[in-house]
């Protein structure tokens, strides 16, 4: 037994050594959860500073993290003494029983070493993504997996077919586009009742989207609002499925038999233009056939002189929406004019965009202090920036931004690399 306790305290010590791997390892799950987290605030306050920048009329810059490598130090230390009587001593008649007294104490300290690596967006690959426009497909892959349709039409889309968008980005009619709005608010509310479907069907020999209309239990309903969307966007009536495009259309089925007759393209659609025309009876026929797979529960009739059968949407680029949405930044009045944009109505009128923008779909507020209840915020010219965590129209805008620039601009590189130790 005497032996034992001195044995003990080694192979404490032994213990308290061995403890530094494994206390790095256990630093693993909270290490990368804090990087994740402070990655995500960091792509958030450079993507507010940027819409900042461009409100004052100030080029952006985006970095984007490319690595993250951290090397944990491992700090041990540790004591241990042993004393006692190990003796039979005769004092007064008495004897005292041999004993050991054994003292020992550790420590085991982890510290993160992080180094985290920046590159810069720039170059003519980076230009081309953030000025090349956003395209259907994209918007409505989005409203396939559940984003809001009008609000991906406010913030993407300038002209639906010749519905315009408002000047600024706002619901106020002060700057124009109403029949832009209700356009949207009438597709909302047919999506909320699950009564838009996006489809893909073959069109003259190529992949082609389709938005298409499905009655839900309210016909009358139904019926009415999307003979009032057809109006606006003099769509054909007798149709329940309709082409989607980018950019322009300028064909019509008159057209097309004039242009065959004339040895001319049948369908030119912007950077989308029909490669195969082979006649506009085959054309019809090659459309009907796809347009029936769009959907079983709505096929569309022939297409008649009423209106056109396809939905040309004109995408803004991912910097004319950055550039867009910018006007929701309000500024001091003393700035109003003198540092950031103003803008000049349809009558050569100058708009002054003042302290707030009315109605914005992202309103992004300044303060002379740090504000509390921030969402996101940022420093910039000496004054704060935020988005308000209550204003969910403006998180729900700022969102959409971010998912369509991780989209969108993201280099080919596949993401930042983590990188962490775990043993010591």
């Amino acid at each position: 037994m005497r032996q034992m306790k001195p044995l003990l305290a080694i192979v404490s010590l032994l213990c308290i050594a061995g403890c530094g791997g494994s206390a790095a390892s256990a630093n693993l799950p909270d290490t990368r959860l804090s990087y994740n987290e402070a990655v995500v605030r960091s792509s958030n306050e450079q993507l507010l500073l940027n819409l900042v920048r461009l409100r004052y009329l100030h080029a952006p810059q985006f970095f984007e993290v490319t690595a993250v490598t951290t090397q944990s130090a491992v700090t041990q230390g540790g004591n241990a003494s042993v004393g006692g009587n190990f003796g039979n001593n005769l004092v007064n008649d008495s004897i005292f029983t041999p004993f050991a007294t054994v003292n020992v104490g550790g420590s085991v300290q982890v510290e993160d070493r992080p180094t985290v690596s920046y590159q810069p967006l720039q170059g003519e690959a980076f230009a081309e993504r953030m000025v090349r426009p956003i395209r259907p497909e994209t918007l409505l892959l989005l409203l396939d997996v559940g984003w809001r349709i009008d609000r991906l039409l406010a913030c993407c889309v300038q002209r639906v077919n010749e519905v315009g968008a408002p000047v600024i980005a706002s619901r106020s009619e002060r700057f124009g586009g109403d029949r832009f709005r209700r356009v949207g608010q009438i597709l909302y509310e047919l999506q909320m009742r699950q009564s838009v479907e996006v489809n893909v069907a073959e069109h003259a020999g190529h992949p082609q989207l389709y938005l298409t209309f499905v009655p839900g239990p309210d016909d009358e309903r139904f019926e009415r609002q999307l003979g009032e969307l057809q109006a606006l966007l003099e769509l054909d009536p007798s149709r329940r499925s309709y082409r989607v495009l980018a950019s322009h259309a300028v064909a019509s089925r008159e057209e097309a038999a004039a242009a065959e007759a004339s040895g001319e393209e049948a369908d030119e659609v912007g950077d989308e233009a029909d490669e195969a025309d082979e006649g506009a009876a085959e054309a019809d026929a090659s459309e009907e056939e796809g347009a029936q797979e769009a959907s079983a529960t709505a096929a569309p009739a022939p297409a008649g002189a009423d209106g056109r059968d396809y939905i040309v949407m004109r995408g803004r680029s991912l910097l004319g929406a950055l550039f867009y949405l910018s006007h929701g930044v309000s500024v001091p009045a003393t700035e109003a004019s003198a540092r950031s944009l103003d803008y000049n109505d349809l009558d050569g009128e100058l708009v002054e965009v003042g302290q707030t923008v009315d109605g914005a779909l992202l309103a992004i507020r300044h303060s002379a202090e740090r504000p509390e209840d921030a969402y996101v915020r940022t420093r910039y010219r000496g004054r704060w920036f935020s988005i308000a965590d209550a204003d969910l129209r403006s998180k729900q805008t700022f969102l959409l931004l971010q998912v369509l620039f991780s989209v969108l601009s993201a280099s080919d590189g596949g993401g930042p690399l983590l990188t962490l130790p775990v043993g010591a």
